[in-house]
């Protein structure tokens, strides 16, 4: 979380988020070690993409070590699903402590583990989701898992989910009506399509209704867009960048806006796709 002008640390989800950069390094490459060996252990496909690179786990030790392991892309995943179903052999549990399985573009079969759920809470909390909020959550509920992922992610804060999922632009408004939803989950363009499509039913909707907050991804929040929401609308806002395949948000907003933190337990690797350094 950022620090706030007063010099006091804003309220953080938990003590990871607070860490020096010191501690978050020597965190992140302990990490790194434990999944880096557990996987190689664990799972066959991980053994073989070592063995076939001539890399022992012992040698990846820190981030800079990941250079030295090869790319693996989305296809690769199709690929080995198909030749090893139903996982590719990337699964590190047993199949029976599996709780959720996701479908993603590919088909990519997702098996995911309450873990991802907590990382997403973090950016909920961020964004100053708490018991007492009334959320609706407008993300698909089928096969995507960001609608399930969202939802028990906003339980985690204590908010009470409203299931909505995705379209029906005035069942959602009627109900944001009834209920005195206070926040929003979706992208900002739903959410202006929303407050317009509102408007255009007699509504005026900063006095109707009581919506404080909103949270975004799956789209950019552009800087117009968020003015308008805020100024004219009263409404706070933030935004995470979230991938499907890691099954979690990678990066999100704290109240100061300055830019995304990015999650405790990523590590976030740019590589150039020419030479894989």
């Amino acid at each position: 979380m950022a620090i706030a002008s007063s010099g006091k640390q804003n309220e953080s989800f938990d003590e990871l988020e607070v860490m020096s950069p010191e501690a978050r390094e020597n965190y992140l490459n302990q990490r790194l070690c434990e999944a880096v060996g557990h996987a190689y252990r664990n799972t066959p496909a991980a053994r073989e993409i070592f063995d076939k690179a001539g890399i022992k786990p012992d040698e990846i030790r820190t981030a800079k070590d990941l250079e030295k392991l090869p790319i693996t892309r989305k296809t690769d995943l199709i690929e080995r699903q198909r030749a090893h179903p139903p996982y590719g052999g990337f699964v590190a549990i047993p199949p029976e402590d599996v709780e959720r399985v996701f479908i993603s573009p590919g088909p990519v079969y997702e098996p995911l583990h309450s873990g991802a759920i907590k990382w997403f809470a973090k950016s909920f909390y961020a964004a100053g989701f708490r018991k007492g909020d009334i959320v609706i959550n407008t993300f698909t509920y089928h096969m995507s898992p960001a609608g399930i992922l969202f939802h028990e992610a906003l339980r985690d804060c204590g908010a009470t989910v409203v299931v909505t999922g995705t379209g029906n632009t005035d069942i959602q408004i009627q109900t944001m009506y009834d209920l005195k939803v206070t926040g929003f989950v979706g992208t900002p363009s739903f959410l202006m399509t929303i407050i317009q499509r509102a408007e255009e039913m007699g509504y005026n909707f900063r006095r109707d209704f009581v919506l404080k907050r909103a949270w975004f991804t799956g789209e950019m929040l552009s800087g117009a867009m968020r003015k308008t929401l805020e100024e004219d609308y009263q409404i706070n806002t933030a935004q995470a960048y979230a991938v499907t395949e890691p099954g979690g948000a990678l990066a999100y907003e704290c109240r100061e806006k300055s830019g995304m933190h990015f999650m405790d337990e990523y590590i976030v690797e740019i590589v150039d796709p020419e030479t894989g350094k």
